[in-house]
Order: C-alpha cells, then structure tokens, then sequence
C-alpha cells in the first residue's frame, strides 16, 4: 500500500498503465468534446493521461499530435486500468464497456448523462439516479459523479426541468 494524501491507495495494477506505483495513473475512456477538453486540462497541468475510445488508439492520432506527448493513446482495456478512470461514454454503452473489471477500490469518475439521444432528453430511470446505476455497474470502485454536460450551454434551469446544471471541474 502506498499513501497519498492521508489516503491508502491500493498499488496500480502491473500494466503499461500502472507499473510506477508512485504515480497515479488516470485514463479518459471517450473522445469526444468533453473528454477532448478535460485531456487539454490535464496537459495545462504538466499531467500525462491516457486516451482510449471504442475506435482504437490510432484513430486518437489527431488528439495526440494537438497535445503532445502528455496524451497516450491505447486501448480501452489499458484504459481500464488506470488508477482513476474518467467515463465519458454514451451511459448505455456503461456495462459493455467496464465487463469484468475488478476495480479493487480504484476511482471512476461518472461523466456519463442518462439521456436519449438524439433528442438528448433525460432518461426516465424509475426515480434512480444515473450514478447510481453507474456504480452498480463497476461494482467495487468508488464512484464520483461529475463533469455533468447535460445541460453544457443551457445556464437556466428549464421550465419544469428537474435538471440543474452542476459546478464545474477545475483542474487547477
């Protein structure tokens, strides 16, 4: 075990993504705009972040040559394995995409929005929150839900919406 910041972390597993146990690996499954925005933040703060999407590394080649060396493209079993994995991917695509992990304590990071698309709609979840259902999905992992971009460009509650926007990540 090894500590950072009071907290006890269990050791990165031995991938290509984890092998330093004295640095915290962190993955962003999704490429998308969010996904390709809080890579540029991570890149500001000098912190390397793996990429991964359904797609395949070669096709974050783009991504890759915009940011620099900072981003690493890989797949998204490697992706899996990160320390902190952001989640960043349609919320049906969840349980497919996070199958037969073992999480081990390890952080997900819920980006995901229940909405139908394309009419980008909420989904109606029986009274349950989305995360909810996300953390039944990586069973094991603490689970943190931010990044809400369901209502990105949308300031102002709507109207009978019971959506409000969240406060924003800011990574320094």
């Amino acid at each position: 075990m090894i500590r950072r910041g009071g907290a006890r972390l269990r050791p990165a597993n031995d991938s290509e993504l984890g092998k330093n146990s004295e640095k915290m690996t962190y993955a962003i499954l999704g490429s998308g705009a969010i996904d390709t925005a809080l890579a540029r933040r991570f890149v500001a703060k000098g912190i390397e972040v793996s990429v991964a999407n359904t797609k395949g590394p070669e096709s974050l080649t783009d991504l890759v040559s915009e940011l620099g060396s900072s981003v690493k493209p890989v797949t998204s079993g490697q992706a899996l394995l990160a320390d902190v994995l952001i989640l960043a991917i349609p919320f049906d695509a969840v349980p497919d995409a996070v199958k037969g992990v073992e999480w081990g304590g390890r952080v997900v990071v819920d980006a995901t929005n229940a909405v139908d698309l394309p009419a980008f709609t909420p989904r109606d979840l029986n009274g349950r929150l989305s995360t909810q259902i996300v953390a039944e999905t990586v069973s094991g992992a603490r689970v943190v839900k931010s990044l809400q971009h369901a209502v990105c460009g949308s300031p102002r509650r709507r109207a009978g919406s019971p959506w409000r926007p969240s406060r924003p990540l800011h990574l320094g």
